[in-house]
């Protein structure tokens, strides 16, 4: 299945494997609903957007891992909660368009909403 939700980030993690590589769990909560954003591959400052109490857009497959939900390398937007006309933080459902090559969700709604404006 595929979601889109805002949430509140809870914890941020970066662990290292056995074989010297990184993985980012990022604990986020939507309502009762808590879930973890695992990255395996991500930019070295990536870890830093993500903070404690902080607003987060995400969307991606769930799955199960370990009897917990499992957002495996989801699209991301931080919502900045400093700004009060933020256009996505009042949204409570956030679109998804089908994409193809390099489009992202971010790109496709910004090209939305500015035709709107």
């Amino acid at each position: 299945d595929h979601a889109a939700f805002t949430a509140l980030v809870n914890w941020v993690e970066v662990r290292d494997t056995h074989k010297g590589k990184s993985i980012l769990n990022v604990g986020v909560s939507a309502g009762p609903t808590t879930l973890v954003c695992t990255w395996f591959r991500y930019h070295k400052d990536f870890p830093a957007i993500f903070k404690p109490g902080g607003t987060v857009w995400i969307a991606g497959p769930v799955s199960e891992y370990n009897n917990q939900l499992q957002l495996m390398h989801p699209e991301v937007q931080i919502i900045d909660d400093s700004e009060e006309d933020d256009f996505w933080k009042k949204r409570e459902l956030l679109p998804l368009y089908s994409l193809t090559g390099d489009l992202s969700q971010k790109f496709f709604r910004k090209t939305v909403y500015q035709a709107f404006e």
